[in-house]
């Protein structure tokens, strides 16, 4: 089975799921892999608690996969079995599930990206009996039009940037965006539009640190901020969404930058910035965009994304790389404007 889409995967009918023995959820945005996974046992029919193996238990009882597939369930039907954590290595176990003709248990797998030569993905893909989704990281562009639809179909018009300033606030994780959106919904039911001022009065708080203020300590060399910042964001668990954020707010940073090379005009720079910079943070960004090049912010925006592909690829200890790159990045940006 060809991998299928979320959307189409969860409308699919119980007789539709029925059919298959196995779903592959995979991608490099482990939140949405972890949400579908809880929506999969939230939708699952009966009581009885699935069964939660790892796959680091398969090194010590490589049998552990297969007595679970076959088990029977106390209360009739099928059970939920989740197997988290697998990596190529465990294709060859796989591929036996995959290929087995026996009725048994419904298995969830989860794993990390797997790249178009992955065996793994490719032993799932050719099978019949496994439905295969792939979770990627929403571009700014397409989370913005997610919460467009989302308060449309809410029956409310968002103003100009109200899409943009949404993802900002969720720094990237849908399930948070989609849970601001609700949010929306409620509280200006009866309404027909939401503007900027909604969504700083009522979603102001979905990341309880804020991307511009820890930029604006980077690019500023103030160490003391950035750590502030970055203690805000660890201490209500945002660290992983920390980088997506700053990359937000840097890719509007060098759109006004950029602009500005282009006509040595401020006024003209933060005119075409979309969307729109407040007015009350113009000030202090043209003070910042000063003291820096368009050269300077690029080099930043290249660490960014190594240091975002850096956290995917080690997840372990991607708070600690993203915490490093702040860091090592307020240095330079204070070392490089003495």
């Amino acid at each position: 089975m060809v991998a299928i889409a979320e959307d189409a995967y969860f409308k699919l009918p119980k007789s539709g799921r029925d059919a298959f023995n196995v779903v592959l959820l995979y991608g490099t945005d482990s939140s949405l892999v972890a949400a579908a996974q809880r929506r999969i046992a939230l939708e699952w029919p009966g009581d009885e608690e699935p069964v939660q193996l790892k796959a680091s238990d398969l090194r010590s009882d490589p049998a552990a996969l297969e007595s679970a597939y076959l088990g029977m369930s106390l209360f009739g039907g099928r059970r939920l079995i989740f197997l988290e954590g697998i990596e190529e290595t465990h294709a060859p176990l796989l591929r036996q599930l995959f290929a087995s003709e026996k009725a048994g248990n419904y298995v969830v797998l989860s794993a990390g990206n797997l790249n178009k030569s992955s065996t793994l993905r490719s032993a799932a893909e050719s099978s019949r009996h496994v439905h295969s989704i792939v979770f990627y990281e929403e571009t700014e562009s397409q989370l913005s039009a997610r919460a467009a639809r989302g308060l449309q179909s809410n029956g409310l018009l968002p103003d100009e940037g109200v899409g943009v300033r949404l993802a900002m606030l969720s720094g990237g994780d849908r399930s948070v965006l989609e849970g601001e959106v609700e949010k929306l919904a409620l509280y200006l039911k009866g309404a027909d539009r939401v503007t900027l001022v909604d969504v700083d009065a009522l979603s102001g708080n979905a990341s309880a640190f804020d991307a511009s203020d820890l930029l604006e300590a980077m690019i500023g060399g103030d160490l003391l901020s950035a750590e502030r910042a970055m203690s805000a964001a660890r201490d209500n668990d945002e660290t992983g969404q920390m980088l997506m954020a700053i990359k937000w707010q840097l890719d509007r940073m060098q759109s006004v930058r950029l602009s500005y090379e282009q006509s040595n005009n401020w006024e003209q720079a933060f005119a075409r910035a979309r969307p729109p910079v407040f007015f009350k943070v113009k000030d202090r960004w043209k003070a910042l965009l000063s003291r820096v090049t368009a050269v300077q912010l690029d080099q930043l925006q290249r660490r960014l994304h190594d240091s975002i592909f850096a956290g995917r690829s080690q997840a372990a200890i991607g708070d600690a790389i993203a915490e490093r790159f702040v860091l090592a990045s307020t240095r330079e940006m204070r070392a490089s404007q003495r």
